[in-house]
């Protein structure tokens, strides 16, 4: 589709697609942007319920992605239901409450890091701050959490300039 590298050339970062998928993926293109569900579907508390009861296990980026317009909310009486989805999610650790515009770029800053050809060196050259979990070389499957400012480095082995 042309669709895409219009937008591309046109310098819009991402698009949003109409297509529901009740998944929690992040997108593999950023102009075909998939959201899980729409504020209208009726199965958004059942998708929300699985995101939650599913994080602890999730071992890579999982994104619980809500689409709607602010005139539908009222016009069609959903603001009930949008507070009851803030009310289960809200205040939570474990979550990140971000734009679409926030986790792309986020995404983008994280794809930017550089790492040594050993393993041992991560250079965040970005201006954003970024967690990483990761554990004896591995960013998968771990329970230590590191913070990169944005022009810091660190050796992953211990080493200390």
């Amino acid at each position: 589709a042309a669709t895409p590298e219009i937008l591309r050339s046109c310098g819009i970062a991402y698009a949003r697609t109409a297509d529901c998928t009740g998944k929690f993926s992040m997108p593999s293109d950023w102009y075909l942007w998939h959201p899980t569900c729409d504020h209208r579907d009726k199965n958004m508390p059942l998708y929300l319920e699985r995101f939650l009861s599913t994080l602890p296990s999730f071992n890579q980026c999982a994104l619980f992605f809500v689409y709607g317009h602010s005139n539908d909310l009222t016009r069609e009486a959903y603001w009930p239901k949008i507070e009851e989805l803030f009310k289960t999610v809200g205040g939570r650790d474990d979550v990140w409450y971000a734009t679409n515009i926030e986790i792309c770029d986020y995404i983008a800053a994280y794809k930017s890091l550089i790492m040594s050809v050993d393993g041992n060196y991560l250079y965040n050259p970005t201006m954003t701050t970024l967690s990483l979990i990761y554990s004896d070389r591995d960013f998968i499957n771990s329970a230590c959490t590191l913070t990169l400012a944005p022009g810091q480095h660190v050796y992953l082995d211990g080493r200390q300039d």
